[in-house]
C-alpha cells in the first residue's frame, strides 16, 4: 500500500512567545472576576475586573481600529462605577447590572488577540501609575492625624 501524498500547502506557524502570558493572565483575570462579582459582593474582584477594564481601556484609547470595541468596553466601564457602590455596601449586583459588564469582558477577550504585548505593557505600567497617583492624591486629601 502507498501512503498518500500530502497536496496541503505548509503554513508556517508564529511561535507563541512567553511574554503573551500577559493576555492570557488578563483573560484569566477578568473571567474569573466576572463569575465571583456575579456569585456574591466581593470588593477584591471588583478591583481586578476594574483595573484589567482600564488596563485595556488605555490600550485601546486613541486607536480608530478599536472605536467600536473602545465604546463597548467604556460601557462596562460605567457600568462597574454603578455597581461599585452595591459592592461596597455588601449587596449582590443584580443579572440586569452585571450583563454590560459580561459584554466588556466578551469584548476584551476578543480583542486580546488583536493587540500587540507592548501596546498591553505599556497600557499596564500607565494604568499602575495612575493608580499611585490616585492613592497619593488620596493621601494628600486626607487631614494627617498627630498622636501628640
Amino acid at each position: 500500500m502507498k501512503k498518500k501524498r500530502r497536496d496541503k500547502k505548509y503554513t508556517p506557524r508564529i511561535a507563541r512567545i512567553p511574554i503573551t502570558k500577559l493576555r492570557d493572565d488578563i483573560a484569566l483575570i477578568i473571567h474569573t472576576s466576572i463569575v465571583r462579582l456575579a456569585a456574591g459582593p466581593d470588593l477584591d474582584a471588583y478591583d481586578n475586573l476594574a483595573e484589567n477594564i482600564n488596563l485595556v481601556g488605555i490600550a485601546l484609547e486613541g486607536k480608530p481600529a478599536f472605536s467600536r470595541e473602545f465604546a463597548l468596553i467604556a460601557g462596562g466601564a460605567r457600568a462597574m462605577n454603578q455597581i461599585g457602590e452595591l459592592v461596597t455596601a455588601g449587596h449582590t449586583p443584580k443579572p440586569h447590572h452585571i450583563a454590560p459588564i459580561r459584554v466588556a469582558v466578551n469584548t476584551i477577550d476578543a480583542v486580546l488577540g488583536r493587540l500587540d504585548v507592548e501596546t498591553l505593557y505599556v497600557a499596564e505600567l500607565a494604568a499602575h501609575a495612575a493608580m499611585r497617583q490616585g492613592y497619593e492624591d488620596a493621601k494628600k486629601a486626607i487631614p494627617a492625624t498627630n498622636s501628640q
